[in-house]
C-alpha cells in the first residue's frame, strides 16, 4: 500500500514547529524511496528526520527506527530533539553508558523490547550487528544518517551498508519474502554530500554505499532560500613572514629549547638504552629477540622515544605559534608547557605511564632550557603579536561594533586547525588590551584517548578547564561570547547563536568550508576568511562556492536519478555464523582478537599481554641498530609483497598460539588483517568464542560443573548485619561536600553522610592509591561544606555514582 505524509496526522506532533513546504517535500521522497537529503546548515533537515521516524514507527509497530551520528556529542544534542519531539521510547547508547554492550545479550534485548527509537554512533550498532545481537531485517525499519557524507571507505557508516545491508533482499523484490530478509528504508541527512574536488565521483560513491539518491527541494526552492540564511562572505587579509626572511619573528624561550634539543642524540636516550639491554639478555634468534631488534631499530630509525620525539613535536608546534601568533604567545606557550613537565617530571601521580628514567631524563634535559615567564604588560603583548593577530582582533571589533549597532550581543566563533595553537590564541585573547575587556574566551577543542602512554604534549589538557558540555552551554548561555575552536565544532553541534564565523586558517577542503560556514546561523551572519596577502587562496573559496551551486544542480538532474550503481567492493574475506549470523571479517578482525586477549582474567596483571604481529620480511635488516654506516642501509623501502604472523599470549595451548599467513599480501596492514583473522577464525574452531562469536574462555561442562557445586550449597544463611558508617542520622541531614584530586585526573566532587576524618583534610593526610602498572596516586581531599538533601548536584552524583558502578558490576545493578 502506498504511504504518504499526507495519511499522517503530523499536528499530533506539538513539540515541532510548523512544517515549510520544501520540508514536506523532502519528507514526501523519503518515503517513496531511499534519499540523502542536502540541504543547508539551519535549514532543518533534522525537522525532517523527526517526522520520517515517526511516520516509520507507526506502520512498522513490530521494528525499530536507528538514528547514527557520528560523534557522541552530536548523539546526545540530536537524542534531545527526538525525545522532546515524539511520545515514544527514545533509547540513547554509547559506550560510556553501557561499556559492556559487547557481552550483555540482555542490554540489546532490552533495547529491542523498550524502545522505538534508539540514537547511537555507527559503530556501536556495528559492533551490535557483528555478534547478532540485532538482526537487521528482523529488527530494523528505518536508519537515519546524520552527516551522511561520511559513508565511505572504512567507515562505520559504510561498513553497516556492506557487510549487512547489502546482504539482505532489495525491498522491491518480485517474489514474495519475509520481511525479516527485506532491507530497511534509508535517510540520509548532509549539507555537504561530497569528499573530494569531483562533484560526480562523490555523488556516484556516497549514494551507492548508502542505497540512496541525493536530492535537494525543486518545488520549494525559493522558500528554502528564505529560511537558509547565508553568511555574508568576508575576509580579513594580512602580511605573513617570509620563512627564511629578514622578517622572521625571534622567540628567546624557543631559541633556547631549540639549543638544547640540538645537542640530544637518540643513542644517548634512556628508552634506546633500556632496549639494548633487554636485547642483550634474550637468546638470539629467537622470536622474542627478533621482534625486539626491530623495534630497536624503528625507533632509532625514526626517532621515535619518549623524549626526543616529544621534544621535537614541542619544538614543531612552539614554531608554528611562533609563525601564526608571533612571540608573546610562543614565549607563553614554551614557558607553560616547560612549567607543567617539570611538575609531572617532578610527582609520581601526574603522568603516570611515563618510565621514572624518562621522568628523570627530561627533567634534566628541561633544566638545561633557560626560559623565561611573559610580561603582561599591553604594550609587550601588542608589540609581541603578529599581523596576523592584528587582523584578528580588528575583524572582532569590526563585527562586535556591528553587531551592537544592531541591538544584537556579539557571538563569535574562530576555527583554527590546530590544537596547540587554540590554546595560545585563547590566552592572547583574554589579555590582549583590545579584546580582553570584551570577549569572553572559551577553548573548544577534541578529546584525545592516550590512557595507555600520555604523549608529551598531552602536558596541554591540563590548561583546558572547561568540558566541551560545559564550554558550549556557557556559549549558549551568553556568558561566553568567543569561543576558539578545532574542527570538533564544525560538524553537527549546535551553536544557534553564533553570529561570526572566522577561519584562522584556510579550510582543508570544501566539506570543511561548508561545515565551518554553517555555524553561522542568525539572520544577519557573517563567515571570515583569513588570507595572506598574495597567496592566492581566495582562489580556492571562489571554486567552492562554484561547486555549492553544481551540487544543488547535480542533486536534481532527471538524468541521474535513475542511474543504479552497485557498491564498491574492495578487498573483502568474511565468516558468518551458521546459525546466528554473527560476523567476522578483515576490517574486524584485529579489533576481535584484541578484545579476546583484553578480556582474559590474567590480561590487568601483565603491560604486554597483547597480540604481537611479526611481519615477514622485516623491515630493517638484522642488527641494523648497530651498524656504523645505518643510514645507507634498508633506504630504499621494500614494496611487497608481505606475510605476517601473529603470536598471542601463553595461556592459550602452543599449537593455537602462531598464526601465519603467505606472502601474498599488498601491505603490511593487509597481512596483519589476514592473519588476526585467521587467529581469530582458529579460536572459533577449537571452540573458544561462543555463537555470537565473542571469548568464551570456560566450557558449558566447566560451566554445569560450577553451577552443581553451588547447588549443594546452604541457599540461606544467617549473618550479622553490614556495619554502614555512613548511615545518615535523619533524612533531614545535609550531605558533607569534598573536592576530591586524584594525581593529573580532573577534580571530582565526592558527597557523604558523615564528615572526613580530619587527618584527611591536610597534606599528605589521605591514604594513597595504588593503580596496577603504574604505582602510586596521590590523593588530596578539600572540604566544600554542605549542600540540602534536594539539591541538584546530589542527583547529578548518584546518576554519575550509578554508571561507575554499572561499568564493574554490570547486570547485576538494578
Amino acid at each position: 500500500m502506498a504511504y504518504h505524509a499526507a495519511d499522517v496526522d503530523l499536528a499530533s506532533v506539538p513539540n515541532l514547529p510548523a512544517t515549510r513546504g520544501y520540508q514536506q517535500e523532502m519528507l514526501d521522497e523519503s518515503l517513496r524511496r531511499n534519499i540523502i537529503i542536502a540541504m543547508d546548515t539551519g535549514s532543518g533537515k533534522t525537522h525532517i528526520a523527526v517526522l520520517r521516524l515517526k511516520i516509520e514507527v507507526e506502520r512498522q509497530p513490530r521494528k525499530i527506527c536507528w538514528f547514527f551520528a557520528p560523534t557522541v556529542a552530536l548523539c546526545e544534542q540530536q537524542f534531545n530533539v527526538i525525545k522532546g519531539a515524539l511520545p515514544v521510547s527514545v533509547g540513547l547508547i554509547s559506550g560510556s553508558l553501557e561499556p559492556n554492550q559487547w557481552k550483555d545479550a540482555g542490554l540489546w534485548k532490552r533495547v529491542l523490547d523498550t524502545h522505538r527509537i534508539v540514537v547511537s554512533t555507527p559503530q556501536v550498532m556495528l559492533d551490535a550487528l557483528r555478534h547478532s545481537y540485532i538482526n537487521m531485517g528482523r529488527d530494523i525499519a528505518l536508519m537515519v544518517f546524520d552527516e551522511a557524507h561520511h559513508a565511505k571507505d572504512k567507515d562505520p557508516y559504510n561498513m553497516i551498508m556492506q557487510e549487512f545491508y547489502y546482504q539482505l533482499l532489495p525491498r522491491d523484490v518480485e517474489v514474495d519474502v519475509d520481511p525479516q530478509y527485506l532491507r530497511p528504508m534509508i535517510l540520509g541527512l548532509t549539507a555537504s554530500p561530497i569528499y573530494g574536488g569531483d562533484i560526480a565521483k562523490s555523488f556516484k560513491l556516497i549514494e551507492s554505499n548508502l542505497d540512496s539518491t541525493i536530492r535537494t527541494p525543486r518545488l520549494n526552492r525559493e522558500e528554502l532560500a528564505r529560511h537558509v540564511h547565508r553568511p555574508v562572505f568576508k575576509h580579513a587579509l594580512y602580511i605573513a613572514p617570509s620563512a627564511y626572511g629578514s622578517d622572521i619573528p625571534f622567540s628567546t624561550n624557543l631559541a633556547s629549547l631549540s639549543a638544547v634539543i640540538k645537542t640530544l642524540t637518540i643513542d644517548d636516550d634512556p628508552y634506546v638504552k633500556q632496549l639494548r639491554k633487554d636485547l642483550a639478555k634474550i637468546t638470539p634468534q629467537t622470536p622474542e629477540y627478533y621482534r625486539l631488534d626491530q623495534k630497536l631499530s624503528k625507533v632509532i630509525r625514526k626517532e621515535n622515544s619518549f623524549t626526543l620525539k616529544g621534544l621535537k613535536d614541542f619544538e614543531r608546534a612552539a614554531e608554528a605559534i611562533l609563525m601564526d601568533l608571533g612571540e608573546w604567545a610562543t614565549d607563553w606557550y614554551v614557558w607553560t608547557i616547560l612549567e607543567q613537565a617539570k611538575a609531572a617530571c617532578g610527582s609520581q601521580s601526574e603522568m603516570p605511564t611515563w618510565q621514572s628514567r624518562e621522568k628523570r631524563h627530561l627533567a634534566e634535559v628541561i633544566e638545561r632550557i633557560h626560559a623565561t615567564p611573559v610580561s603582561y604588560y599591553d604594550d609587550d603583548i601588542v608589540d609581541a603579536s603578529s599581523h596576523k593577530v592584528i587582523a584578528l582582533v580588528q575583524a572582532l571589533v569590526n563585527e562586535k561594533e556591528d553587531m551592537e549597532e544592531s541591538d544584537e550581543a556579539f557571538s563569535g566563533l574562530v576555527f583554527v586547525r590546530r590544537r596547540d595553537t587554540v590554546i595560545a590564541l585563547s590566552e592572547l585573547l583574554k589579555h590582549h588590551p583590545v579584546t580582553k575587556g570584551s570577549f569572553q574566551v572559551g577553548s573548544l577543542v577534541g578529546t584525545s584517548d592516550s590512557s595507555h602512554r600520555h604523549a608529551f604534549l598531552d602536558l596541554t589538557r591540563k590548561l583546558i578547564r572547561q568540558s566541551q558540555e560545559e564550554t558550549l552551554s556557557a556559549f549558549r548561555l551568553g556568558e561566553k561570547n568567543l569561543l576558539i575552536a578545532t574542527s570538533v565544532a564544525e560538524e553537527g553541534i549546535d551553536v544557534q547563536a553564533c553570529g561570526c564565523v572566522i577561519r584562522w586558517d584556510v579550510p582543508d577542503n570544501m566539506v570543511s568550508w561548508l561545515q565551518s560556514r554553517g555555524r553561522a546561523r542568525r539572520k544577519r551572519s557573517t563567515f571570515i576568511i583569513m588570507f595572506s596577502e598574495g597567496s592566492g587562496l581566495d582562489e580556492n573559496v571562489a571554486l567552492w562556492e562554484r561547486k555549492a551551486r553544481e551540487i544543488v544542480e547535480k542533486a536534481n538532474e532527471p538524468e541521474r536519478l535513475d542511474v543504479a550503481i552497485e557498491p564498491d567492493i574492495k578487498e573483502y574475506l568474511e565468516f558468518r555464523h551458521p546459525t546466528t549470523g554473527a560476523l567476522l571479517t578483515l576490517d574486524s578482525a584485529i579489533q576481535h582478537l584484541n578484545h579476546f586477549v583484553a578480556v582474559h582474567p590474567n590480561a590487568g596483571h601483565h603491560i604486554d599481554f597483547k597480540p604481537l604481529y611479526d611481519i615477514d620480511p622485516p623491515e630493517l635488516p638484522t642488527g641494523w641498530h648497530s651498524l656504523e654506516n645505518r643510514a645507507l642501509i634498508g633506504s630504499q623501502p621494500y614494496q611487497g609483497p608481505w606475510a605476517a604472523t601473529v603470536t598471542l599470549p601463553k595461556f592459550l595451548p602452543s599449537e593455537f598460539r602462531v598464526h601465519k599467513t603467505k606472502m601474498e599480501h599488498p601491505t603490511k596492514s593487509s597481512a596483519q588483517k589476514h592473519a588476526a583473522f585467521k587467529a581469530y577464525k582458529r579460536m572459533y574452531d577449537v571452540g573458544l568464542l561462543d555463537d555470537k562469536l565473542l571469548p568464551l574462555f570456560f566450557r558449558d561442562e566447566e560451566i554445569e560443573h560450577l553451577k552443581q557445586d553451588v547447588e549443594k550449597r546452604i541457599s540461606v544463611v544467617k549473618v550479622a548485619p553490614q556495619i554502614n558508617a555512613w548511615l545518615p542520622l535523619s533524612n533531614g541531614d545535609p550531605w558533607y561536600r569534598f573536592e576530591v584530586s586524584l594525581g593529573s585526573l580532573p577534580t571530582l566532587l565526592m558527597f557523604t553522610r558523615r564528615p572526613c576524618p580530619p587527618d584527611w583534610l591536610v597534606p599528605g593526610g589521605p591514604p594513597p592509591l595504588y593503580v596496577p602498572r603504574q604505582g602510586e596516586v596521590i590523593m588530596t581531599v578539600r572540604d566544600m561544606g554542605r549542600v540540602s538533601v534536594d539539591d541538584m548536584e546530589i542527583r547529578e552524583a548518584g546518576e554519575y555514582t550509578r554508571r561507575l558502578f554499572w561499568s564493574i558490576h554490570g547486570p547485576r545493578m538494578t
